[in-house]
């Protein structure tokens, strides 16, 4: 944290905004952990399980976290603190990302079956990241989200230059460039736009995925006016 911070400042949650809910996993989504442990290849490395269907994108996983813990044992260490899991499944619109519950790291199967172990490393250091921040009562607010990513960004670009390939070099630095619109609603709109292009490209009939995105849009409109306090 310190690195990133000492550079752009520590992110500061606005006084509205709370300490991110609790991390702790809900019954339904143990539920379906375990029933994607069934059906999935599952282990634990360095005390972080990896799950994933093809034993080949566990097996590239655990090379990138052994380049992680030999290139940089003290991000390792941190690491394996601050996630539980890393999931390897198709993510719409995403290489990486990370989720709460259960202490996350999602990684996009497409991306780890065609990506260097060293890119896939620091996508891993850069989801660790948003982990640690969470850890230490900063969300995802729309308030800090684009300090948030910059913070990760600079962890990830800070990790890939221990290596003498530069791809993942300038991968961290082009996207700390060129960073989108992270507003709510620009947020809000490509999540939909995306999992409408996943949901169709597996095979998902057009009806069906039009009356998703449309009622999650609606949840979640409802939870934000909720938020806000809005009847």
């Amino acid at each position: 944290m310190a690195e990133s911070a000492g550079e752009i400042g520590k992110p500061q949650r606005p006084a509205a905004a709370c300490k991110p809910k609790s991390a702790r996993p809900s019954i339904v989504f143990q539920f379906l952990q375990w029933l994607a442990s069934k059906s999935h290849h599952t282990r634990r490395i360095d005390g972080v399980w990896v799950l994933a269907s093809e034993m080949a994108n566990l097996e590239r996983v655990e090379t990138a976290l052994n380049l992680i813990r030999e290139h940089d044992p003290v991000r390792h260490g941190r690491l394996i603190r601050d996630l539980e899991q890393i999931w390897v499944w198709a993510i719409p619109g995403s290489v990486g990302r990370f989720r709460h519950l259960g202490w996350t790291c999602d990684l996009d199967k497409q991306f780890v079956e065609t990506t260097a172990p060293d890119l896939i490393a620091s996508v891993i250091v850069h989801e660790a990241t948003h982990a640690r921040l969470f850890r230490m009562g900063i969300g995802y607010e729309e308030a800090i989200r684009e300090r948030v990513e910059q913070i990760c960004l600079r962890r990830e670009l800070a990790f890939a230059r221990k290596f003498p390939n530069e791809i993942a070099v300038q991968w961290a630095e082009a996207s700390l460039h060129s960073l989108p619109d992270l507003s709510d609603e620009r947020f809000a709109q490509r999540r939909g736009e995306d999992y409408r292009a996943l949901f169709l490209r597996n095979g998902v009939p057009r009806w069906l995925v039009s009356f998703v995105i449309v009622t999650g849009s609606w949840i979640h409109r409802r939870r934000q006016k909720k938020s806000a306090g809005t009847p």
